[in-house]
Order: C-alpha cells, then structure tokens, then sequence
C-alpha cells in the first residue's frame, strides 16, 4: 500500500534536523526519530538510543518495574470494570475498519488497546473505555484523555482522525482515494 506523500506515521513533513545526544547521528526532527518530553516538545536522544536507555534502566532496576506493575493492578482493581476479552478487541478493530484510532495509520491485525480515560485517572477496564491505537500514539497519549490527546496532537500539527467508531473512515484512506472511470466497450 502506498501512503500518501505527506503522511508519515500521522507526521506531517519537518524538514529540521537533530543530532542524537548520545550517538551524535543527525535525524529528521519528527515522531519517527525522537519521541515526545512529557511537555510536548522532541527528546535530544533518537528513539534507538532512548530503546537502549530504557532497557538498560529495567535491568538495572527491576523492583521498579514491579512496583509500577502493582500500582497499575491497584488502580485497575480500585476503578472497577471487567476487563476487555478478545473478541471485544476484535469488534472494537472492525469497528475502527483496523485504524489506529487517533492517527489513522493501519494497524494490519496489530496495535495496542488504550483506555481513552486513562487507568491512572480513574478509567475502567472495559470495552466502551477502549479503543485500538499504535504503539507510538499509545505511548504519546500516556495518561491523557482523549480530548487532550487530540488537542496535544492539532497543536503540534499531526493528522488527527475523529474518534467517532460509526464513522471510522481514517484520514489516509480520504487521502489515498482514486476514482477510476471503467470504459465500456461500445
């Protein structure tokens, strides 16, 4: 499938350039190369460096990563909800024509659920507090919910599709559309 040529993982062309501070490479200045500061803003490290930080971290400190598995389990217990079953997901993808919710780029069977009211802000687990999303959507919305989401994303000029399921035509696909006129042999 060819995307169209200003649509790049939801990322509107930048043509601004940064040098990774730890591997000193330079790369387009976009979502693709550097991901988000909590504050909206680009990191200085490139995403392989910053793949590399992390996971050096979790090995170093892994009671962390427990504790931060248990405090999303409390949270999850304590906001209520039943969790969503795979078939609920399933719907949930028809439903979004197998689009990521936000950004539109197809997820090709893939994605990660997202809880539009985030667990950490009293969200259920629960299929009508779900919705699929990419992964880097997903870790770029954190614990926004989803009006925020969308308002972070016009802000910093990312193709935005409405989150309304019935009407889940994704921005790419308007974009990519041809009409093509069959010629009728006389």
């Amino acid at each position: 499938m060819l995307l169209a040529p200003e649509f790049t993982h939801g990322v509107r062309p930048n043509m601004e350039q940064r040098k990774c501070k730890d591997c000193g490479a330079s790369y387009l200045l976009n979502r693709d190369n550097f991901g988000n500061t909590p504050s909206g803003g680009f990191r200085w490290q490139c995403r392989s460096c910053m793949r590399n930080h992390v996971k050096k971290y979790t090995e170093q400190n892994p009671e962390w990563i427990k504790e931060k598995h248990s405090v999303r389990l409390a949270r999850i217990e304590a906001n209520g909800g039943r969790g969503i079953s795979f078939s609920e997901i399933n719907k949930i993808r028809r439903e979004l024509r197998d689009c990521c919710a936000y950004c539109g780029i197809p997820l090709q069977g893939g994605g990660e659920v997202d809880h539009m009211t985030p667990i950490a802000r009293g969200g259920r687990d629960e299929p009508t507090n779900a919705t699929l999303a990419c992964t880097k959507c997903n870790l770029a919305k954190h614990a926004k919910t989803v009006e925020e989401y969308l308002q972070w994303r016009k802000k910093r000029g990312l193709i935005v599709r409405e989150p309304n399921r019935s009407n889940a035509e994704p921005p790419l696909q308007k974009k990519k559309l041809i009409l093509v006129r069959k010629i009728q042999p006389k």
